[in-house]
């Protein structure tokens, strides 16, 4: 999770970090980002925190300074079980619909 963490947006095009502060607790890790792109900047405080080996819940909130307004995030995993056929470690389905891939 940790080496994830470290190159988000290392591989889109256009993007800058003044700030990537990533600190590891006990029970999961924080991170702070101020990156920009296309002249447009973005502060980010994050927190993952892990109550088990077969959970997670990460809360993010977003600061986009030019444009003057916040999101907020909310996302809870668990393990269900072995990845479907098809479906590497990484991936996720959102819905019937949509799927995320992780970046190699």
């Amino acid at each position: 999770m940790i080496d994830q963490l470290v190159n988000t947006g290392r591989n889109a095009r256009g993007v800058t970090c003044s700030k990537r502060d990533i600190r590891l607790r006990s029970d999961g890790v924080t991170v702070d980002w101020v990156c920009s792109q296309n002249g447009r900047t973005a502060s980010t405080h994050g927190e993952i925190t892990e109550p088990s080996a077969e959970a997670f819940h990460e809360k993010t909130a977003s600061d986009h300074i030019a444009e003057g307004f916040n999101t907020t995030g909310t996302i809870d995993g668990q393990w269900l079980g072995e990845c479907p056929a098809g479906m590497r470690v990484g991936e996720m389905r959102r819905d019937a619909q949509a799927e995320s891939k992780p970046t190699p």
